[in-house]
């Protein structure tokens, strides 16, 4: 038997309370269910825990946070910086992203550059793509063909190495049209490709890209360090006391062993960039003998990191001796008319004032006149 008070706790509170009545209050067990079934909480305009929120205008994301997709399964958050600024493992000059907010970088991005750090020794890798960003990582992690020398890095040189990843340059759209890739597009997402690595200095030795676009026939056995546009001036200029040899006459540094010992005391960080600059400070025959023991020293002993630093060596060696062959057949051709003057200081000084604009003038005219005499029979025969 229901009594009258159990049908009345059963009946709904919609249709007793009367339309002008209050919402009545919810328990604190009512408030609990509620926020575990909700994605989210809204505070105001802002979205306040969960994964999502929608408001009534439409779903609302605060600006200046980056972009999650909490799920435990992807490999390739954990690894995204949400970073726009970023700088070069060879040369040390820093850098920011183009045409990409903090907001709009997340695991799902299409149609950008994108830049690999190497979590060990902080080698890097440009690369371009038009998948996902999360598909593109799961080919770095998993490829097997590829850029042979990033994909040897990370099995030889720095095995179980992990990378950051890092987004340089957001290209309009998604890289379709008309639901195929766009042929002008996946040209001009080349054409950026090629700009950072040279930026970046992300060829091999410097970094693990294979090859930049400009190694055609004319640039193939060029230094791979010619490549690179020239950096700019770092700091003021030191106008007293100049010396850009600022190593001793007897280098010890020449001898492989002593640098590597020496380049290995720098942290990791700035390791590559410290090799760049040590080097410039070296004379040409010092650079040389250093290529000469590295080849001696990597044939007793061989390995892949080892190898690197020597590939690197010789290649700024090449770079600052490599002279381009066109360059060599433009020289200052041979004038037609020459005149020998051997002189000694004092004769220089002696000559400097005596010369006149007279002599100077007479000499020309003998020379005219005796080119005339020089066509007479008398001087032929």
């Amino acid at each position: 038997m229901i009594t009258r008070s159990k049908a009345r706790s059963r009946q709904s509170l919609g249709s007793v309370a009367s339309p002008r009545a209050r919402p009545p209050r919810r328990t604190s067990t009512q408030k609990r269910t509620a926020q575990q079934s909700s994605e989210g909480v809204i505070d105001g305009a802002k979205a306040v825990g969960g994964r999502r929120s929608s408001l009534a205008g439409g779903r609302k994301r605060s600006t200046g946070q980056a972009r999650s997709c909490n799920s435990s399964n992807c490999k390739t958050c954990p690894d995204l910086l949400h970073s726009l600024d970023f700088s070069s493992n060879i040369t040390g000059r820093k850098f920011s992203a183009i045409n990409i907010h903090i907001h709009e970088i997340h695991c799902k991005l299409q149609n950008f550059i994108y830049l690999l750090t190497c979590l060990c020794c902080n080698i890097q890798y440009v690369g371009e793509t038009i998948i996902p960003m999360h598909s593109r990582m799961n080919i770095h992690r998993k490829g097997k063909t590829g850029c042979e020398i990033a994909i040897n890095h990370f099995t030889n040189v720095c095995p179980g190495a992990k990378f950051s990843i890092r987004v340089l340059e957001k290209l309009p759209g998604n890289g379709y049209k008309n639901g195929k890739r766009d042929k002008e597009m996946y040209k001009y997402r080349l054409e950026r490709e090629d700009f950072w690595m040279k930026k970046l200095r992300t060829i091999y030795p410097y970094g693990l890209n294979e090859k930049s676009k400009d190694m055609n026939k004319k640039s193939l056995n060029w230094p791979v360090g010619k490549l690179f546009p020239p950096l700019a001036r770092h700091g003021q200029r030191e106008t007293e006391n100049r010396n850009r040899t600022k190593v001793p006459a007897l280098n010890p540094l020449k001898h492989f062993l002593n640098f590597e010992q020496n380049l290995m005391s720098f942290p990791v960080l700035i390791r590559a960039n410290e090799c760049r600059r040590l080097l410039d400070s070296f004379k040409i025959k010092d650079i040389r003998f250093l290529v000469t023991d590295s080849k001696k020293v990597l044939l007793d002993s061989y390995n892949e990191s080892r190898n690197y630093w020597c590939d690197l060596i010789q290649d700024i060696f090449l770079t600052k001796t490599f002279q381009d062959e066109e360059v060599k057949r433009k020289k200052k051709k041979r004038p037609k008319f020459m005149f020998l003057l051997i002189l000694s200081t004092k004769a220089l000084t002696t000559l400097n004032s005596l010369l006149s604009c007279t002599i100077l003038m007479s000499l020309i005219l003998f020379l005219k006149n005796f080119k005339m005499m020089k066509s007479l029979p008398l001087f032929t025969g």
